[in-house]
């Protein structure tokens, strides 16, 4: 019973954007209704990365420059400036080219905390934000730090004390920029 009221909003609203999009095929054309369900699509994916603050990779650029490969593309054939579509194709084709084959981007941080019976361990990691390879941390493939007994045998305080100390070595491993972004 909870679920007619949402179906009925989704065929609703499903309707009305299947009518949009036959308009401006009817008014437009078929390559003009694409170019504004794409545009729509992108929009929505950059809002998403403003409200909810995810990181960029190299794939989500490449991704954009795609896009704007293909705005290039239509531009070209319409028969606006072939010199500009050209030079936006061939530009935006060889930096997503770049970034997805061989883009270095800035490091992000992952911190995992494992609170078991036999012990309590914090794991540091370092990955190339654009194509989330793990990268090194001063030398090594990540910063683990182990402190025994486990969380069954410590009262709160000492269990407190103790997980103060190893978000202390994660605190002292992520620089202070992105440790807001830092998932833990």
């Amino acid at each position: 019973l909870e679920a007619v009221p949402l179906m009925l909003f989704a065929s609703v609203f499903g309707y009305i954007a299947q009518s949009g999009v036959l308009l401006l095929i009817k008014h437009f054309g078929a390559t003009a209704a694409e170019i504004v369900k794409s545009c729509r699509k992108v929009t929505t994916i950059l809002i998403s990365f403003m409200v909810y603050g995810k990181p960029w990779n190299g794939y989500h650029v490449a991704g954009t420059l795609l896009f704007v490969n293909s705005v290039a593309v239509e531009r070209f054939n319409s028969g606006a400036s072939k010199r500009f579509a050209t030079l936006l194709f061939s530009m935006a084709g060889l930096v997503a080219l770049r970034l997805v084959f061989g883009g270095v981007g800035p490091s992000t941080f992952s911190v995992v905390i494992d609170a078991g019976s036999a012990g309590t361990r914090v794991n540091v990691f370092r990955f190339d934000a654009w194509n989330l390879k793990l990268l090194d941390i001063n030398g090594a493939a990540q910063v683990f730090v182990e402190e025994e007994p486990g969380v069954g045998d410590l009262n709160s305080s000492a269990l407190a004390l103790q997980l103060s100390r190893l978000l202390g070595v994660a605190m002292a491993t992520v620089p202070m920029g992105q440790r807001q972004g830092t998932p833990l």
